[in-house]
């Protein structure tokens, strides 16, 4: 985790944006951080809370030595509010939100700015929304509240359209290769973002031997399940030992790796990318067939299946996102169930 002074690389242009907009007064009063899971959007809320709160900022970041900095690094800044939200997805209840109105009615104690942070605001339950709406719809001189989601469809309207919404991006490998886990200095750098799907900040726990081994042999039952090997029932016992989210998500990279590889890639030449590690066991036999039968025709049929699972899966994927709470299982029983579906057509045009 960095100190609470400067973005992390893949930040650096919001960064400089949001600095110009400070030093013209025209900081918008809300914000709204939107981006993945685990690519550092609080660590860059907090490091811009304390180089607006900071009395001797020098070349665009905070000093880190004045009182306000070591009031900050101290935790005990009265004109800095962050609220306790929710890495285990535990609800942000009204109560947080009429401690944040409280908050920024009062006076500052340092006679400049207040700022208070919200990670992962879609967390807020309804009337901890319509506490913040109020807020929102009076904003205060010299407070700054800035929000932090990765799912802001399931934020009210209301809120979104009051907030200035930035997007987040996810790191470049470049950028990442610096915050691979020690823990996991003995695999390779693209096995670490295969699996964090290139975010660098994933719980360890996830990325533990352990839930390795639950990865691998979830991409080995799904190829082998389209190979006619395996069935729905077997791949299913898989994917109870990942969440729905995870094992949606590596059913997203499987399917459009395979598509990719038939048409943009040669069998020889895998380009790399974030995810192509090699840890997928069967993709070169599933290419292979293709290749080697050569038929284009065949190439069209089965992509065209391919590219509408794949559509499938990408809006399974905003259905879990969403505010409708829908059955996340549910929704990864009807994937698996699709996927054997196009396995036994794959399986058909090869024997015939």
């Amino acid at each position: 985790m960095m100190p609470e002074t400067a973005p992390y690389v893949w930040q650096e242009t919001i960064w400089e944006s949001l600095v110009k907009a400070l030093r013209k007064h025209g900081l918008p009063h809300a914000l709204l951080l939107d981006g993945e899971r685990n690519i550092g959007k609080t660590d860059f809320t907090r490091a811009l809370a304390k180089l607006i709160l900071c009395r001797s900022p020098a070349d665009s970041f905070p000093c880190g030595a004045c009182q306000s900095c070591s009031m900050i690094d101290a935790g005990t800044h009265p004109d800095r509010l962050e609220i306790a939200s929710g890495g285990n997805h535990v609800s942000i209840k009204v109560d947080d939100i009429r401690l944040l109105s409280s908050f920024s009615q009062r006076s500052s104690h340092s006679g400049a700015a207040r700022i208070a942070i919200i990670p992962e605001a879609h967390l807020m339950n309804i009337s901890a929304s319509n506490a913040l709406l109020k807020t929102l719809e009076e904003p205060q001189d010299q407070v700054f509240i800035i929000l932090t989601s990765s799912e802001p469809g399931r934020l009210s309207a209301t809120v979104r359209s009051r907030v200035q919404r930035i997007k987040m991006r996810l790191p470049t490998f470049e950028e990442i290769k610096g915050f691979v886990p020690s823990q996991l200095e003995k695999g390779s750098t693209s096995e670490f973002l295969r699996l964090s799907k290139g975010k660098p900040f994933v719980d360890d726990s996830q990325l533990s031997d352990f839930g390795t081994s639950h990865y691998q042999n979830f991409q080995e039952c799904v190829l082998e399940t389209l190979l006619g090997k395996k069935t729905s029932v077997e791949l299913q016992k898989h994917a109870v030992k990942l969440t729905p989210h995870l094992a949606v998500d590596e059913f997203f990279l499987i399917a459009a790796e395979i598509l990719k590889s038939l048409f943009i890639e040669s069998k020889n030449s895998v380009e790399k990318s974030y995810f192509s590690s090699g840890q997928i066991v069967s993709k070169e036999e599933i290419l292979n067939i293709y290749f080697e039968e050569n038929s284009d025709f065949k190439k069209r049929q089965f992509s065209k299946s391919l590219a509408g699972f794949i559509a499938s899966v990408e809006s399974t994927q905003k259905n879990m996102k969403s505010n409708s709470n829908p059955n996340p299982q549910l929704l990864l029983d009807s994937l698996i169930w699709r996927w054997q579906r196009l396995g036994s057509f794959f399986v058909r045009e090869n024997s015939s």
